[in-house]
């Protein structure tokens, strides 16, 4: 009889909650505070993961925090995921197959750096790079849990370098309202 990898939802574990509330805030202010810290963010989000959700891993599988579905050698070989479509309701939306996620997300993580990295974008370039990014890391969805989790501290990371990009264009007096957008995306790690 094949034995089949337990099923893994990070928010059913005891504390959860509070312990990713106060670990979300602490990340939100190390985001803004250390360049060095948002390079790595969007280097490998893997470390990340793996950062925030190890703690509620099962301890028999330790590799569902901080692995790709689909790495091979693990239990996340042929983890297919899907969930209620917003657009098709009764019917699943199933994410992209696990053999597709780590070289996919190899190229989405190569674009969003070279989508940010233009230095002939406007705001709304910027903006663009970041709804990419976005939309087709939900689409991928990597992991087998936490991916919200990932995503918003992806945006956060990406917001704040689209500040600091404006912010050496610009005249400071003249940022009130990209400023209340850059809270607003470091304020949605807190809420997920």
């Amino acid at each position: 009889m094949t034995k089949h990898p337990p099923r893994w939802q990070a928010h059913t574990a005891k504390d959860y909650d509070a312990a990713m509330s106060a670990r979300c805030g602490q990340l939100s202010a190390e985001i803004v505070a250390d360049p060095h810290r948002r390079k790595a963010i969007l280097a490998d989000p893997l470390d990340l993961h793996r950062e925030l959700f190890a703690p509620f891993a099962p301890s028999d599988h330790p590799e569902y925090a901080g692995t790709y579905r689909g790495t091979p050698g693990t239990a996340l070989f042929d983890r297919r995921i899907s969930a209620g479509s917003q657009l098709e309701p009764g019917k699943d939306y199933e994410f992209c197959l696990p053999g597709e996620v780590a070289p996919r997300m190899t190229e989405l993580l190569k674009n969003s750096r070279d989508l940010l990295a233009d230095t002939n974008a406007d705001d709304f370039g910027r903006l663009v790079a970041l709804t990419y990014t976005f939309c087709w890391f939900g689409k991928i969805h990597p992991f087998l849990d936490g991916n919200g989790h990932i995503d918003d501290a992806h945006e956060c990371v990406r917001g704040d370098i689209i500040v600091e990009a404006r912010r050496k264009q610009a005249d400071l007096t003249a940022f009130c309202s990209f400023d209340e957008a850059h809270e607003h995306l470091r304020a949605s790690l807190n809420q997920v």
